[in-house]
């Protein structure tokens, strides 16, 4: 998972990556429900090997195979960064 602090930001990276061939997904409050619940379920099955995201996962989402969180930007707040490591 790769933690970016806005939606434009997380957009950008995902373009980038997703054009250098990486199996990558976008998630962040701009899209709709139905597209986040998507995301979320490919990314648990592993459809989708690398998440960009903002900070609309950092909270109440667990994800136990997760095994690196990067906070691409830093964090606005020290509970933020607890809450996106967390995951």
């Amino acid at each position: 998972m790769v933690f970016v602090e806005t939606q434009e930001r997380a957009e950008e990276l995902f373009a980038e990556l997703f054009t250098e061939g990486m199996n990558c997904a976008v998630i962040h409050s701009g899209k709709p429900q139905r597209q986040r619940e998507k995301v979320i379920e490919n990314f648990r099955k592993g459809n989708v090997t690398l998440l960009i995201c903002t900070s609309l996962l950092s909270r109440g989402l667990d994800f136990p195979a997760v095994q690196l969180v990067i906070n691409y930007d830093l964090p606005m707040s020290a509970a933020h960064y607890i809450h996106s490591v967390g995951r």
